[in-house]
C-alpha cells in the first residue's frame, strides 16, 4: 500500500468509529468530502492495527484481550528502538510458531483504547478476545470473524474511496497487503532478514 493510499486511509478511519448519527469531513489529496459515521470503532482500531503490526487479518480477529506484557530492556532494544510492549496476536496459521512481537507505544495505544472501550461495554467481565463479536453476543465471549472484518471493510472501502498514486481503487478488504508493506517497511529499515522472519 503506498504512502498516497495509506495518507487516506488515516484521514478516513475516524469515519468508522463516528456515531451513525454524524459525519466526517475528510480532506485528503487536496479533496475535501463528507463521509457518514460508521459507529464501528473497534473496527478502525483492528484496520489500525493490521497496518501498524502486519498481523493476518485472522491473528487480529483472535487476539486476546489481555494481550500485551512489558518488554525487557535488552530485549527491546535488540530487536527495536521504540519496542515498548510485547503483543500476543492469536496465531491461527501455524500451531508451532511465534505468537508474540515487539510493539512500540502507537500500537499500544490502539490496543489500550479498545481494552477500555470493551470495559465500558461488558463491566466486570473477564473477556476472552479483544475484539469480540459485534452481534449476538451479549457475553462478549465470541471472537469478530474474519468473514464478518472483511464484509465490512469492502463496505467501508465503497464509502471511502481509497485510491493509490496511479489513482487505481485500493480495497480495504484485501488486508493481506497491509502485512507486505509493514515488511518492506522494516526491510528498508535494515532490519535483518532472521528478525523479518521471526
Amino acid at each position: 500500500v503506498d504512502a498516497h493510499a495509506l495518507a487516506q486511509i488515516s484521514a478516513c478511519l475516524p469515519a468508522l468509529a463516528e456515531p451513525s448519527t454524524s459525519t466526517v469531513t475528510v480532506t485528503s489529496g487536496g479533496v475535501t468530502r463528507v463521509l457518514a459515521g460508521q459507529d464501528v470503532p473497534q473496527l478502525m482500531r483492528m484496520l489500525l492495527l493490521q497496518i501498524l503490526t502486519g498481523r493476518r487479518a485472522s491473528e487480529i480477529c483472535l487476539c486476546p484481550f489481555d494481550c500485551l506484557s512489558p518488554a525487557s530492556a535488552s530485549a527491546a532494544g535488540a530487536v527495536e528502538g521504540d519496542a515498548v510492549a510485547r503483543f500476543r496476536y492469536g496465531q491461527s496459521k501455524i500451531d508451532a510458531a511465534p505468537d508474540t512481537i515487539f510493539v512500540d507505544a502507537e500500537t499500544v495505544a490502539v490496543i489500550e483504547e479498545q481494552q477500555r472501550w470493551l470495559r465500558g461495554r461488558f463491566p466486570g467481565r473477564d473477556l476472552p478476545y479483544l475484539f469480540p463479536q459485534r452481534r449476538a453476543n451479549g457475553h462478549g465471549a465470541k471472537p469478530y470473524g474474519s468473514s464478518n472484518y472483511g464484509r465490512s471493510l469492502a463496505l467501508f472501502s465503497e464509502l471511502a474511496q481509497i485510491t493509490d498514486a496511479a489513482g487505481h481503487p485500493v480495497k480495504l478488504s484485501h488486508t493481506h497487503r497491509f502485512r507486505h508493506t509493514k515488511l518492506t517497511k522494516l526491510a528498508e529499515l535494515g532490519l535483518p532478514v532472521h528478525v523479518l522472519q521471526r
